[in-house]
């Protein structure tokens, strides 16, 4: 017989990748032994539905073990290949067939960090390169205008003009939770509040830094009344951090089923690319390993964010960066995929 609590895991699992027909006992065999070693923090082997679980709630994080300088779970420290998801692979293996449309869909983010920049200060370095578009802080219409496509700029709750430039221009704006808020709800809270002042309702969110801990501080997002949140992605590597390339409801270990939040996986950011704390690539070195995930994309399927900060607009500053995002966009219209706003990502998620 399989206890209610495996059974539980291991139906989030299956309904997490679009196989909730599938009968778990039945069609995919219960393993004892397997659901054992996920209790114990280990790894299975010879079981893909308990393997899935351990990838997807992030067992391999729970346990103590090495962080970086900002408390950040690297990819050079996990058991997976972040371009080889095993939850797709079983997705795969249990025939399961997406809806049709799209073969994969990205949703276009970006992170305000150096809102200066954009202000009275930073322009005098810009304003004779950016003078039409920056200088009336019309930073997403200039970025749309290069794209010919809707992003999702996460901001921080300052600079209140600029956000209502971008509510203006149909621009979708999320949260951008400070370094802090990472470690403190209640700031969170405060941060919410602040920036739903000047924008209505905020659904979407990402941590600064990419500071998410999965059992510490996704739960206080769901808490706060955010919908979604995309900041589940390796710092240090292009791919799928939880082992799946889709959107799905985090495990709770606390409450022992998912939270009541979205998580999109974050597939590629251009800091991971571009730092030397990183991969330290050139624009010009980092395309293959944009283009291999696109490749990937193409012919399993997908939806997931990418990460550019507006910074890397600037060409004068962008050291090419700023035409790769226009190839990674032109890669995915050619591979037959879309690019959306993280919301719509959502929408089609709980449908």
């Amino acid at each position: 017989m399989i206890p209610a609590e495996i059974d539980r895991r291991a139906r989030w699992v299956l309904d997490s990748i679009g196989a909730s027909d599938v009968g778990f006992g039945d069609d995919v065999p219960y393993n004892a032994d397997a659901w054992e070693r996920v209790d114990r923090g280990e790894r299975p082997e010879g079981d893909d539905l308990a393997e899935g679980f351990f990838h997807l709630a992030r067992v391999e994080e729970k346990t103590p073990g090495p962080r970086d300088e900002h408390g950040r779970f690297r990819a050079e420290w996990s058991s997976l290949d972040p371009l080889d998801p095993p939850l797709e692979r079983l997705r795969r293996r249990l025939g399961v067939v997406s809806a049709g449309g799209p073969r994969f869909r990205v949703a276009l983010t970006h992170d305000v960090d150096s809102l200066w920049r954009w202000t009275r200060i930073g322009l005098r370095g810009a304003a004779a390169r950016l003078k039409q578009n920056v200088r009336h802080a019309r930073l997403g219409p200039a970025m749309r205008e290069a794209t010919g496509l809707a992003t999702a700029p996460l901001y921080s709750r300052r600079r209140p003009r600029l956000v209502e430039t971008l509510l203006g221009a149909g621009a979708e704006v999320g949260l951008h939770g400070s370094y802090s808020a990472a470690d403190d709800p209640v700031r969170l809270a405060a941060e919410k509040q602040k920036l739903e002042a000047l924008t209505g309702p905020i659904a979407g969110h990402r941590y600064h830094y990419l500071r998410v801990d999965p059992h510490r501080n996704l739960a206080p997002l769901a808490a706060a009344g955010l919908r979604y949140d995309t900041t589940l992605g390796f710092p240090d590597a292009v791919g799928f951090r939880a082992g799946i390339a889709r959107p799905f409801r985090p495990w709770s270990f606390e409450r022992d089923e998912p939270l009541d939040l979205v998580e999109i996986p974050l597939a590629a950011m251009d800091a991971t690319l571009a730092d030397e704390r990183y991969l330290g690539l050139a624009a010009k070195r980092a395309e293959p390993q944009l283009m291999r995930l696109l490749d990937w994309a193409a012919e399993y399927g997908g939806a997931f964010a990418v990460l550019w900060h507006p910074d890397r607009f600037d060409p004068a500053t962008s050291a090419g960066w700023d035409s790769l995002y226009s190839r990674l966009l032109a890669g995915v219209q050619e591979r037959g995929g879309s690019c959306v706003p993280a919301a719509e990502l959502v929408s089609s998620h709980s449908t």
